[in-house]
C-alpha cells in the first residue's frame, strides 16, 4: 500500500503557522507569519497572484497608528504555486523595531503580526499541549479519552506474523485523522530530544512540575510507540491504519467506528532504519545521562544497534 507521509517535522510544521489574506477583487493572496518575528530575525512575506501584480511596493504599517515604517518592492521568483503563476517574496528583515504591524499592498491589508523578543514562548507552550491532544492509546491525552486500545488488529506484509495482533498502542495521531506513521513519529521524537540537548535553558521547561522536562516527557510517548513498532528484532511497523480512516468523517478518537479494525503495515528500508536508529541512539544517551534510567537507555540503544546492523541488507527506501 502506498503510504502518505505528512512530513511536517511536527515541531517545524507548527512553528510556521501562517495566515492568508485574500480578496476576490484583488486577485492576489498575502501570506505572512501569524505568530510574528523576533527583532533580529529574517522577516518575509509571500504573495501569490494569478497574474502580474499591479503595484510596485509593499508597505509595513503600524497597527496602532497607521504609520508606514517600511517600504519595499516584492521580488518575483521563478516559481509557481498551484494555479498561481506569479510568486513573490517581500523581505522586510531590516525592520527590527518591536511593535504590532500589518502589510499593505495594492489597497489590501494583511492580518496583524508582532515583532518582539520572546515571541515564540507562548508557541512552545501551545505546542506541548497540542502534542497531548494528539496522543493515541493509554497515554493520558487531553480533550479526548484514551482511544484505539486495540492497535493493531493484524499485521499486513509479514508472512510469519500474517493477520496476528501486535501491541502498537500509543504514539500520536498523525494529523486530523487517526493514522499513525513511523517515519513522521520518529522525526518528531528526534526533534523533541534534539531541542532539549541543543539548548536546555530554552527547552528544559517543566510546566507540569513533575520533575521531567516537558519535551522529554512528550518524546517518551514517541519512543514507547516506536519500540512497540519494532515488534521483532529486525522488523518494523511503518504505518497503523489505512485510508479508510479518511472516509469515516470527523469523530472523537474514542468513538472511532474503526477502532477494532486498525491494521499495521510492516516494511523496512534504509530510510526507516536511519530515522529509528538515530532516535534510539540519542534517547539511550539522554535517558542514561539525565535520568540514570539504565534499563530503558539500554533498550533504546540495543534496538538502534540491531536495526543499524542490517542497514546494508534492506532496500534504500521502504516501498511496501
Amino acid at each position: 500500500m502506498k503510504k502518505y507521509y505528512y512530513y511536517t517535522a511536527v515541531t517545524l510544521l507548527f512553528l510556521t503557522v501562517c495566515n492568508f489574506y485574500s480578496s476576490p477583487e484583488s486577485g492576489f493572496y498575502i501570506r505572512v507569519s501569524q505568530i510574528g518575528f523576533r527583532p533580529k530575525d529574517f522577516k518575509s512575506a509571500i504573495i501569490f497572484s494569478a497574474g502580474p501584480l499591479h503595484f510596485d511596493y509593499c508597505y509595513v504599517v503600524t497597527a496602532e497608528t497607521g504609520k508606514t515604517v517600511y517600504r519595499g518592492s516584492p521580488e518575483l521568483l521563478s516559481k509557481s504555486f498551484g494555479r498561481f503563476k506569479n510568486f513573490y517574496s517581500f523581505d522586510f528583515s531590516s525592520l527590527n523595531l518591536p511593535g504590532k504591524y500589518f502589510l499593505s499592498s495594492g489597497g489590501q491589508n494583511s492580518y496583524p503580526f508582532t515583532i518582539r523578543e520572546n515571541i515564540f514562548n507562548s508557541v512552545a507552550d501551545s505546542l506541548m499541549l497540542f502534542f497531548k491532544e494528539q496522543r493515541c492509546g493509554p497515554t493520558n491525552p487531553i480533550l479526548h479519552k484514551p482511544c484505539h486500545l486495540s492497535d493493531v488488529a493484524r499485521l499486513i506484509g509479514d508472512t510469519k506474523y500474517k493477520n496476528k495482533p501486535v501491541d502498537a498502542t500509543g504514539g500520536w495521531h498523525d494529523a486530523g485523522d487517526y493514522i499513525k506513521f513511523l517515519s513522521t513519529s520518529a522525526y518528531t521524537t528526534y526533534m523533541l530530544i534534539f531541542s532539549y540537548e541543543f539548548d536546555k535553558s530554552k527547552f528544559g521547561f517543566d510546566n507540569d512540575k513533575n520533575g521531567v522536562p516537558d519535551v522529554l516527557e512528550e518524546a517518551k510517548v514517541g519512543l514507547d510507540w516506536m519500540l512497540r513498532c519494532n515488534y521483532s528484532k529486525y522488523k518494523l511497523i511503518s504505518q497503523v491504519q489505512d485510508l479508510r480512516d479518511h472516509n469515516v468523517g470527523w469523530r472523537l478518537p474514542e468513538d472511532d467506528t474503526l477502532r477494532y479494525d486498525r491494521p499495521g503495515y510492516t516494511g523496512i528500508g534504509k530510510n526507516q532504519i536511519g530515522l529509528f536508529s538515530a532516535v534510539m541512539a540519542m534517547a539511550g544517551r539522554v535517558w542514561k545521562k539525565e535520568f540514570s534510567k539504565i534499563d530503558f537507555a539500554d533498550k533504546c540503544r540495543n534496538a538502534a544497534e540491531a536495526l543499524y546492523s542490517i542497514r546494508n541488507s534492506v532496500p534504500d527506501e521502504d516501498s511496501s
